[in-house]
């Protein structure tokens, strides 16, 4: 049910970009669990009050029911340091892609 759900968080934002390493700029920029939680009402405020350094937490923060080496997972996914540089729409297309490939027909 999640993974359905970023899908269409993601869908839903004005430009198809991807922030990594914050939930949100503040500016409508957002990272994947940033996203999901503006899809569920979650203001920007309360978005950067969060942080992004504990996945679990902040999942567990934005009502996200799954478990916490799956928000680790999105969080290192979204970031993507291993992979080297990237925009952040670049990082959109990519982790739309990923998500994608996890729904199940």
């Amino acid at each position: 049910m999640f993974i359905r759900e970023a899908i269409t968080a993601l869908d839903a934002l004005a430009e198809p970009k991807l922030l990594a390493d914050d939930l949100t700029d503040g500016r409508g920029g957002y990272c994947l669990l940033g996203a999901v939680g503006r899809a569920r009402g979650v203001g920007d405020s309360k978005l950067r009050e969060l942080g992004n350094d504990r996945p679990g937490y902040v999942a567990q923060e934005l009502g996200i029911d799954i478990a916490e080496s799956l928000a680790a997972e999105v969080v290192n996914e979204n970031d993507g340091e291993w992979l080297g540089p990237e925009t952040d729409a670049q990082r959109f297309v990519r982790m739309h892609r990923w998500l994608e490939s996890l729904v199940k027909p």
